[in-house]
Formats: structure tokens, C-alpha cells, sequence
């Protein structure tokens, strides 16, 4: 994504049935090249974040290796990323990426899938598979999050709907 313009749409599922699965939602919203979660962890509605060797915070999460479902991703992520364990998977939207520039091997437009999760257990940080080095893990209210990670509009309103949905979900 080196000077490629990108926009952005936050498409929120606060209508979805409850039993509705990842893979029903991957095979609507095609592709999906990447999925992240928003782990709560069961104190005062607080979330995980990483931030990587270069200073960068974020939720947990990244791309879909073949032959994983969205679930397994997921849960993959959240574990070499954050040393999470992490139930309860409910989706809670998808941001949809128009490539404004030339078409990559992902198209002209595709999803990142955001979820919402419960975190079971964590483990003492690790390093990353792919860096070889320990990310850093976060806790932080929804308020800090959106601050710390500082994607904008988009950022600022699917951390806001995470805290809804979860809130409406534990209440």
C-alpha cells in the first residue's frame, strides 16, 4: 500500500440474527483479506491492543492463511499477537476498502472483518511469528483505544459500536 489511495466505509451489523456465522458473513462480503478483533476483557468494558516493535498500536488481527476459516484466523491472531484466548466471537462489521488507484492481488475493493470477542485467558507475552520479536500488550478503556490507535472517523466509530454491542450483549 506503498502512494495507492484508499477509502474507507465503516458498514456496522447491529441488524444481524444473533446465530449469524463468520463464514455466511465471508461469503457476502467477498473477499475478505483480513480480520481483527476487539477482545474485551471483562473489566470496565476494557480492550487489548498491540503495539508492534515500530511504536504502532492496534487491535489484534491480520490476514486469513489458506485453508483457515474467518474463526480460526481470528483466534490465531489474537493468540500469536496478543497471547489472548478468545470465546464468544460475535461480528460486529466490516470495513469496506475501495483501492482509489491501481487494482492489487486483493482487487478494487475488499473487507477487513472486525469482530468482537470475549477474552477466556492470557498468556505472558511471546514473540511474534513473523517478527521474531514480543509485541507489546495494551489494556485500554474504549475512550483510550480510540486515541491510541488513531484511525480516525472510522477507528473512532467501530470501537464506539464494539462497546455498544458488547454492553447490550453482557447486559
Amino acid at each position: 500500500m506503498n502512494n495507492e489511495k484508499f477509502q474507507f466505509t465503516w458498514v456496522p451489523f447491529f441488524d444481524l440474527d444473533k446465530g449469524t456465522s463468520l463464514q455466511s458473513i465471508g461469503e457476502k462480503y467477498t473477499p475478505i483479506v483480513q480480520i481483527y478483533a476487539i477482545c474485551f476483557t471483562g473489566k470496565d468494558d476494557q480492550v487489548v491492543l498491540i503495539q508492534d516493535m515500530k511504536g504502532k498500536r492496534r487491535l489484534p488481527g491480520g490476514k486469513i492463511e489458506p485453508g483457515e476459516t474467518l474463526e480460526q484466523a481470528v483466534k490465531r491472531e489474537a493468540h500469536e499477537e496478543a497471547r489472548c484466548y478468545i470465546t464468544n466471537l460475535r461480528p460486529l462489521g466490516v470495513q469496506k476498502v475501495e483501492n482509489l488507484g491501481e487494482p492489487d492481488a486483493r482487487g478494487k475493493v475488499f473487507y477487513q472483518l472486525r469482530v468482537i470477542a470475549d477474552v477466556a485467558s492470557m498468556e505472558e507475552m511471546g514473540p511474534d511469528p513473523d517478527t521474531g520479536v514480543p509485541n507489546i500488550r495494551i489494556i485500554a478503556s474504549i475512550p483510550e483505544a480510540i486515541e491510541m490507535i488513531g484511525w480516525g472517523k472510522v477507528g473512532e466509530q467501530l470501537l464506539t459500536d464494539a462497546g455498544k454491542m458488547h454492553s447490550s450483549s453482557h447486559s
